[in-house]
């Protein structure tokens, strides 16, 4: 049995890691916590607004650009909403099969043929209207595709979502970093501490629980190559002397970010990049968070107009 000491030490460095497979995925499963009252939605609503604004503020679009997105954005909430309320039929329809499964279910009882077939021709009606939005806002998103330079694509294939955008006159990138965080490097020094047998005690739980996480939050597989990977890392941290490991200690907090190869490669799957326009630029939200600004623009144009006739009758 593992002594007090040894089980804290363990749950710290587990919680490590959790750190290290967090991505854009791993905050939306949040989203799965019913939103019950008026503060949980209006606070999922304002993390999705400032992620969306985080994006477009970041692309540097040109006037034109932004008008288009715009644009798209009000073709993708006409969309959304034709989709609503056919569904919203759909459940209503629905309701009293529903009602009538829970009935059964509650009691214990086998469920009738007939209300089987039931529930699962409305549960295919909703699913085919899914699927019809799906596709709908894809080609809506291929367009802006073309909206887009290839600068710009590179942004949004690599865009983290985030609130705060970090401080950096590097354009090559914006959101959430995802290079190494600083935190790793802490734990990392802290595992050098432990001692050697403890060390040999609990190292496969912490590899097993890094590929747990990396899996979950990443949705790959991590091969058995992979597991070998992150334990000789984490022998060779133990193993270098001081200097060694300060002058390396980036390098091998960075082999522990197993995955992030293909997570990123996922992101440049066309069928994604599809998927992240519609999630980030022209969700229906834009429509209202870009109206003041679009409906500015004539307005800055006349005059900057009248500005350069000004100067030119001078």
């Amino acid at each position: 049995m593992r002594t007090r000491s040894e089980m804290h030490i363990l749950a710290t460095i587990i919680g490590l890691f959790v750190m290290l497979t967090l991505s854009s995925s791993g905050a939306q499963r949040l989203l799965l916590l019913r939103p019950d009252s008026d503060t949980m939605r209006k606070s999922i609503q304002l993390r999705q607004d400032i992620t969306c604004l985080n994006l477009i503020n970041g692309l540097d679009l040109t006037p034109e650009q932004l008008k288009a997105i715009w644009e798209h954005a009000k073709r993708i909430a006409e969309l959304v909403d034709k989709a609503r309320r056919e569904l919203e039929d759909v459940q209503m329809r629905a309701l009293p099969v529903m009602n009538r499964l829970r009935e059964v279910l509650k009691q214990g009882k086998e469920i009738p043929e007939e209300l089987a077939r039931q529930v699962h021709y409305y549960q295919a009606w909703q699913e085919r209207i899914a699927i019809w939005l799906d596709r709908q806002c894809e080609r809506v998103a291929a367009d802006v595709v073309e909206v887009l330079n290839e600068n710009q694509l590179a942004l949004l294939d690599e865009y983290i979502p985030c609130l705060i955008p970090p401080r950096t006159r590097d354009t090559s990138r914006i959101g959430q970093p995802s290079g190494t965080p600083p935190v790793i490097i802490k734990h990392l020094e802290r595992l050098r501490r432990i001692p050697q047998p403890m060390y040999e005690r609990i190292k496969d739980q912490i590899v097993a629980k890094m590929i747990e996480r990396t899996e979950w939050h990443l949705g790959i597989k991590v091969t058995d190559e992979q597991r070998k990977q992150l334990l000789a890392t984490l022998d060779e941290v133990r193993r270098l002397s001081d200097v060694d490991f300060e002058a390396r200690k980036e390098e091998l907090a960075k082999r522990l970010l197993i995955g992030r190869d293909q997570e990123r490669k996922r992101q440049r799957n066309e069928r994604t990049r599809l998927r992240r326009i519609v999630q980030f630029l022209i969700n229906p939200r834009v429509v209202e968070l870009l109206a003041e600004r679009v409906q500015k623009q004539p307005a800055e144009k006349q005059h900057a107009l009248a500005n350069a006739d000004a100067q030119g009758a001078k």
